[in-house]
């Protein structure tokens, strides 16, 4: 009885490893795949959608990072909506071509509604991750430092009122909470929508306790949050 129990409990470790490795073989290949077709209704919005891939976003320590552009369009004329508008941004290792999917909208890091309702989102590879340069290391200072430089760029943007949030589910949303640390009072980042179902560990990340994490960030970063 026991060796079967024991061999029961190899199983299910056997099969979370292989779920795991082709989770992330699955995020590898779409990071490098082609996006999926906006489906974009001109008459059901008040905008359509134009998307501009693969935007570099140049950093102070001579990093690119990657981003694609999602804007309003005038429904009738197909051209840019002059705005302005306010920036959504998802900052995601999973591949920012998949970033419209997701169980619920937004959570890929794009909410095609917000942008047919005049808002411009931005879906960025994390730095290491997609087609972003770099090495990534998992919620590292030099991570959000980054993704505090993504908020000026994005609040830079054509068309940008210069007011920016963001959005996004799991890595996306966690690594809101070390962004909004890292930016400074007056920043332009006025809102974040973290969306964690891991409501503990995301506790525990943003207070430093976890022990592999305190050393991984700043303790003023963990303070701030």
């Amino acid at each position: 009885m026991f060796h079967e129990s024991m061999d029961h409990r190899r199983g299910h470790r056997s099969a979370w490893r292989a779920a795991f490795c082709a989770a992330a073989i699955a995020a590898l290949v779409t990071a490098c795949a082609p996006g999926p077709p906006v489906d974009v209704d001109p008459h059901a919005s008040a905008h359509g959608i134009v998307v501009t891939r693969n935007i570099a976003i140049h950093l102070s320590d001579g990093q690119v990072l990657r981003a694609d552009l999602y804007e309003p369009t005038d429904p009738h004329s197909g051209e840019r909506s002059p705005g302005p508008f306010p920036v959504i941004v998802g900052i995601t290792p999973y591949g920012k071509a998949s970033a419209t999917e997701g169980r619920i909208p937004g959570s890929g890091g794009v909410n095609l509604d917000l942008v047919r309702n005049g808002y411009i989102a931005a879906a960025v590879d994390v730095g290491g991750t997609g087609v972003s340069d770099g090495r990534f290391d998992l919620f590292s200072p030099d991570e959000s430092i980054a993704e505090a430089q993504v908020i000026d760029w994005a609040a830079a943007l054509p068309r940008s009122n210069g007011r920016v949030g963001m959005l996004g589910h799991s890595y996306s949303a966690i690594n809101q909470l070390f962004t909004a640390a890292r930016v400074p009072r007056g920043s332009a980042l006025k809102a974040i929508f973290p969306d964690i179902d891991e409501a503990r560990m995301a506790r525990r990340l943003a207070s430093g306790k976890s022990g592999y994490l305190r050393r991984r960030i700043l303790p003023e970063d963990a303070n701030k949050v």
